[in-house]
């Protein structure tokens, strides 16, 4: 998904003028390309609202973990190369690139990334969004797809993002979470309309 391909991306550019590039694993579409068309994805989310994954109080850490306010969450397991983070926004990319170097001078290493989130994400201006059920707003969509299904149903969602904006004067409806709540059903949200610059 695009989580995965954007983190791959960024850290190809930033090796390119010290290492030689590997060759890319083979793909069945280029970066960034629409979704197929006429390739029906396996849900439709034309009616789904789409969310901010930021709100207030996101960070969970305790005040002694560093904050990063483009990755939230971020943090290390003690004496190892293991990094955990919430999503990030593209600029928050870079940032966890740069705080996975052992120092400054160092050179940026190979990283596997591991995403476990089950629902499809896209990014808008740089920040990103999921879809939420018209009817439950506050809970993630549960739903169960092979990689393959979600990375062609993450495609479909920005295709219907950026056809919405078109006729929209290139703004769009979101909603967010004021802050955080234990219980979701408790969380207050706000409707803001979104001047659309990018989308990916």
């Amino acid at each position: 998904n695009y989580f995965l391909r954007f983190q791959i991306q960024v850290g190809v550019k930033k090796m390119a003028e010290e290492t030689p590039a590997e060759p890319p694993p083979p793909a069945d579409a280029p970066e960034g390309e629409p979704a197929p068309k006429g390739v029906q994805a396996c849900m439709d989310l034309t009616e789904f609202p789409l969310k901010n994954d930021y709100f207030e109080g996101m960070h969970m850490l305790p005040e002694t973990v560093e904050k990063i306010d483009s990755a939230p969450n971020f943090r290390q397991v003690s004496g190892f190369p293991v990094f955990g983070v919430g999503q990030p926004t593209e600029e928050g990319f870079v940032k966890i690139l740069e705080k996975t170097k052992a120092s400054p001078e160092d050179k940026p290493g190979k990283i596997i990334w591991f995403n476990v989130r089950k629902e499809p994400v896209v990014y808008i201006n740089g920040a990103p969004y999921a879809p939420r059920d018209p009817a439950d707003l506050h809970r993630n969509i549960n739903i169960s797809y092979s990689v393959d299904q979600l990375d062609h149903l993450e495609k479909n969602l920005a295709d219907i993002v950026t056809d919405k904006s078109q006729k929209n004067n290139q703004t769009i409806k979101v909603h967010k979470d004021l802050a955080f709540c234990e219980n979701p059903m408790e969380r207050e949200a706000e409707e803001v309309e979104l001047k659309v610059e990018q989308i990916k």
